[in-house]
């Protein structure tokens, strides 16, 4: 078998990537000699480094969605920042350091992580109950722009919450801005659906809690 396949590969030539074809002999004899012909092999390129410069700037992000809990429950969500850590993906800290005269957080520290990257930085909050949660990130060593905003209104008679929320960054780092550009879409999307988790799971502990009261108050 080996032997009718050698035979089989002369014939066509040889190898893939080299091909012969006939011609006439030059060295007297008038027999054909074979002749190489190269032909070039397609590559293909498995990646390619992104236009940086085309991702240079601002990256702006925005949503809307009616989520079905009351405004007063999502704006507790949103400004219970000592508690991201425990619901927000990637967030690995995050403590308020600051409050307002009306005891809204003013300033936080926020650390956030994937794989190698593990940076913290500072954040001025604006929060004004019930409606609005600002932040915006103060030192620039990661971000030159990091800038969050939720804005609630009533819906549905105030049952469920008309949610508007516009995430801005821009990295020091252009490849971090690279990267970003693929994924800042679903970023948005995965941080709305953290805090609308977070506020069905605070709905069920109240309505537990309001159940073993009842029963407390039965027995």
């Amino acid at each position: 078998m080996l032997a009718r396949y050698g035979a089989a590969r002369a014939r066509a030539g040889g190898c893939a990537g080299a091909l012969t074809r006939p011609r006439a002999g030059l060295d007297g004899t008038g027999g054909p000699t074979r002749v190489p012909v190269r032909t070039r092999v397609p590559t293909r390129t498995f990646f390619e480094l992104p236009n940086v410069s085309a991702l240079a700037g601002e990256q702006t992000y925005k949503l809307s969605r009616v989520l079905r809990h009351r405004p007063d429950r999502l704006y507790a969500v949103v400004s219970d920042i000592d508690a991201y850590e425990r619901f927000i993906p990637y967030c690995k800290r995050s403590k308020v350091t600051a409050r307002d005269g009306a005891g809204e957080p003013a300033e936080a520290t926020l650390g956030v992580g994937w794989q190698s990257f593990d940076e913290s930085f500072e954040s001025r909050l604006t929060c004004t109950r019930p409606t609005v949660v600002v932040a915006e990130a103060l030192n620039r060593t990661v971000f030159r722009t990091l800038y969050t905003r939720w804005t609630l209104a009533p819906a549905a008679g105030g049952r469920h919450t008309r949610v508007d929320f516009e995430l801005r960054f821009w990295f020091q780092n252009p490849l971090y801005n690279a990267a970003a550009s693929s994924f800042g879409g679903a970023v948005s999307e995965l941080m709305i659906a953290a805090f609308e988790k977070r506020a069905r799971e605070l709905d069920l502990e109240d309505r537990r809690a309001a159940r073993e009261a009842k029963r407390r108050e039965c027995t």
